[in-house]
């Protein structure tokens, strides 16, 4: 359920004057939303929370601070709407389970390596084929989903693990943090375009070096894969799920699960989850900063009432994707255009 930003501002404003300015912001447009002019698909009201979110969730400091002065760098509130709105197509859709179709890419003038990363023609294809990866990560998870604990079918059957009694099979799913797609048939000029701009916004507010560490193939590497059951798999895909470290100590794994409602997570999951790996430096686990950047985007989506829009967006992309066929049409924008009655709470 959507909620109020909230108050006092958390910032102080003679130690951080750019972040208490730019919350200052958010809270002023969230108070006079329904006086001003909507210019994007998002609801006023909607923006005002999402980047107020974005600012409280941030994963680290150096990403709150970038984040912070891009808020603070818009002049008005048209300003301020098509920054959320950026964010929300770019950031947001690089975990969203479906991305089949590729929303047109904007700018901000207050995000200049925007044009950088177009421009720079660094970003590589990340092959299609994972099948390495899946076998490599069910190893390193023990054949089983890193949330339930129950055993891979498929492996059972093959021999790799063998029940212990009181074990539970399930049907198990290769789980992308940075989902692969976003990187895939970048000789697409609208799709390479939209990669750019996502990885932009990515280095901006998540502080990840993407080219260095997910360009290409890379994007395959066991630091960004999870093992997960295939409903929890959907569930994680689609924000409903995350994980939030439970310490600062970078020799623990461990993690606490939450979720958008109770009811989502299902008895037979643990609430608290510990990573392992029987090779540390061979099998390395999931990375820390991804699985928290994960976690801050789920948060922000659902507190702010983004995630309503978004999740009317894919059901009408399904009912009206053969507009995109031809790669011509932006799905995305006409699925939002129909969604002009979604309210905020």
């Amino acid at each position: 359920m959507p909620e109020s930003l909230p108050h006092p501002n958390p910032y102080n404003s003679d130690t951080n004057s750019i972040l208490y300015t730019a919350y200052n912001k958010c809270l002023d447009l969230e108070a006079r939303h329904e006086q001003v002019k909507r210019i994007c698909f998002l609801q006023v009201l909607v923006c005002a929370r999402f980047l107020g979110y974005m600012l409280l969730q941030a994963p680290t400091d150096g990403g709150r601070k970038s984040f912070g002065w891009e808020i603070h760098q818009c002049s008005s509130d048209d300003a301020i709407q098509e920054l959320a709105q950026i964010y929300s197509d770019h950031l947001l859709r690089l975990f969203y389970r479906n991305k089949d179709h590729t929303p047109t890419p904007r700018s901000h003038p207050s995000v200049p390596s925007f044009n950088f990363w177009k421009q720079s023609g660094l970003l590589e294809t990340t092959p299609s084929k994972h099948d390495k990866a899946k076998k490599t990560a069910l190893y390193r998870d023990g054949y089983c989903c890193v949330l339930s604990r129950k055993l891979d079918s498929a492996c059972v059957n093959a021999n790799l693990v063998v029940p212990k009694p009181g074990d539970k099979e399930t049907v198990t799913e290769v789980s992308y943090i940075f989902d692969r797609s976003t990187n895939e048939n970048l000789g697409n000029e609208k799709k390479s375009a939209y990669a750019a701009s996502a990885q932009a916004v990515l280095s901006q507010f998540g502080q990840i070096r993407f080219i260095e560490e997910l360009n290409g193939e890379n994007l395959h590497r066991l630091e960004n894969i999870l093992t997960l059951d295939a409903v929890l798999h959907q569930q994680f895909d689609n924000l409903m799920i995350w994980l939030e470290k439970i310490d600062n100590d970078p020799n623990h794994h461990q993690y606490k699960l939450n979720a958008i409602r109770p009811s989502v997570i299902d008895n037979g999951v643990c609430d608290k989850i510990e990573l392992t790996t029987p090779d540390p430096v061979k099998y390395p686990l999931p990375d820390p900063h991804y699985l928290a950047l994960h976690a801050a985007c789920a948060q922000v989506v659902h507190l702010s009432g983004a995630g309503k829009y978004i999740e009317k967006v894919l059901q009408d992309i399904e009912t009206i994707g053969v507009l995109a066929s031809d790669g011509g049409s932006d799905v995305l924008y006409h699925a939002l255009v129909r969604q002009q009655g979604v309210e905020a709470y």
